[in-house]
């Protein structure tokens, strides 16, 4: 599943793990992120001094279990909706599932 602002935009019945790098198994997920950014900036419109020099502001939360190219699209996507500071963040795995993979 994927979350822009806590809202639901897009979910999958398989891991993206599993995907290939193909650019076209992911257009779905691409499309619904650019969709949310898009309508997002039409909410608010007017853009901050910081806005308008770095771009709009994003935090994309994923884990390891996310292929790299499939974040590259993320970014990707988010830059070409103009937001362009874009900030990475490592969801943590859980205490239990760290201990059972020992």
């Amino acid at each position: 599943m994927s979350l822009v602002q806590g809202r639901s935009v897009w979910s999958q019945s398989f891991s993206l793990a599993n995907t290939t790098s193909d650019e076209e198994n992911n257009s779905q997920l691409i499309a619904a992120v650019k969709s949310e950014l898009a309508y997002l900036a039409r909410k608010r419109p007017e853009l901050n001094k910081s806005e308008v020099v770095l771009g709009r502001s994003v935090t994309i939360i994923g884990d390891a279990s996310v292929p790299y190219q499939v974040l590259k699209q993320i970014m990707s996507a988010c830059s070409d909706s103009n937001y362009r500071n874009i900030s990475l963040a490592v969801q943590q795995l859980l205490k239990n599932a760290v201990e059972e993979e020992k």
